[in-house]
């Protein structure tokens, strides 16, 4: 046996070990937004997802043009905050869009899978929209949700309500 080899193997599997466990990390707060937004539709009622949906892609845009920054001082918790309160009042606002969605409402995998698309992109903005102070996403996870893949994680719910909605 070398000895010279046995220390590169152990940098490697260290080195995996690391990469596993932080993307596991990253996957465990998919995994929970993925069980909050299930059961938010299935405690809200099913047709609640398009609402939902669209809130979140209003609160995105008003996040990113509200013009009163400063008011908040760069606290990464107001600006969650604000954006929870635009999504809120999105879901608010767009609730008569819980007609898009058949009285029978969905089942439930196509709530499950929904949900996953949504909580989806919720880390896409998470990741591309707030600052990354609090939080430090691996790279894997940082690798999926590029900037430059935004556009996709940005249409997806779109896709998925069209395909799953009716």
């Amino acid at each position: 046996m070398n000895p010279d080899v046995t220390p590169q193997v152990g940098v490697a599997l260290k080195s995996t070990v690391d990469l596993v466990l932080s993307f596991g990390s990253d996957f465990f707060i998919y995994i929970a937004a993925v069980a909050a937004i299930s059961l938010f539709a299935f405690y809200f009622g099913r047709d609640r997802l398009v609402p939902l949906a669209a809130g979140c892609y209003a609160a995105v845009l008003l996040y990113l043009h509200f013009p009163y920054e400063s008011i908040l001082g760069g606290n990464f918790y107001l600006e969650v905050g604000l954006y929870i309160v635009f999504a809120a009042a999105g879901l608010v606002a767009f609730s008569g869009l819980q007609s898009w969605i058949p009285s029978s409402g969905l089942g439930f995998i196509k709530v499950i899978l929904l949900s996953a698309i949504i909580a989806a992109f919720m880390l896409a903005v998470a990741i591309n929209v707030f600052p990354t102070d609090l939080y430090t996403w691996s790279a894997p996870t940082k690798a999926l949700f590029a900037p430059n893949l935004f556009f996709w994680w940005l249409a997806a719910p779109l896709a998925g309500v069209l395909l799953l909605g009716r």
